[in-house]
């Protein structure tokens, strides 16, 4: 019998910075942003760490790149709706995105403003917004603010007590006899919830905005 044939072996993917990047996401999802190191980085690309270095300059650079992975994730429709309720999902979108990533918030609220993603972020925002009638100042402006309770509010939902917390508070209040209004508040009122909570802040928010100072623009497939 003719000897068999020898499998191929398996070809590596080849080390881009799209993969590396990809990669310490999902690291940094799934053990936290403590344990994203370049050397932890190279096992899971099954590469030595020096090769990662050909890609990216260093680890303020892959966290720079892990921010903008996050960012480009975040929608802003273009068209349908007004500019209110593109908005309003703009907003959600990045309450999605944060709620997948919980361990990039902190990175998030701590890493330059001025990156390539933040940057693309911020001309998608304008880009939907300037055609209603806002100038770009006051189209960033209301952008700075939607980012801001955005992202206090996904930093919040990771410190939301849980229904368990929340009757070891109002018991320690019963014992203390003080903040009896507190006390109420916590039995009286409905379970935290920090989704219902976001989109409570996001009907708030929207509905206080201002409206544009110039004409909405007439779309150019009219």
């Amino acid at each position: 019998m003719p000897p068999r044939p020898t499998p191929a072996r398996r070809r590596r993917a080849p080390l881009t910075r799209d993969r590396i990047l990809a990669t310490a996401l999902a690291l940094a999802d799934r053990h936290g942003l403590e344990a994203l190191t370049m050397r932890a980085l190279g096992e899971a690309l099954s590469v030595e760490a020096m090769s990662l270095y050909n890609h990216v300059s260093g680890k303020a650079d892959l966290l720079t790149g892990i921010v903008d992975r996050v960012l480009d994730q975040i929608e802003f429709p273009a068209k349908g709706g007004d500019w209110r309720e593109r908005m309003r999902m703009a907003m959600r979108s990045a309450w999605r995105v944060t709620t997948a990533h919980p361990n990039v918030v902190p990175l998030l609220l701590g890493s330059p403003a001025d990156t390539p993603g933040s940057r693309a972020l911020a001309e998608r925002v304008l880009a939907g917004m300037v055609p209603a009638g806002f100038t770009p100042a006051e189209a960033h402006r209301i952008f700075r603010l939607a980012q801001t309770y955005t992202l206090g509010s996904a930093l919040m939902r990771q410190r939301t007590p849980s229904p368990r917390e929340v009757r070891n508070m109002v018991t320690a209040l019963d014992g203390s006899g003080t903040f009896p209004l507190l006390r109420r508040a916590l039995v009286d009122g409905p379970e935290i919830d920090a989704e219902a909570d976001f989109g409570a802040g996001i009907a708030l928010i929207i509905k206080a905005m201002p409206a544009p100072t110039g004409r909405p623009r007439a779309s150019s497939g009219r």
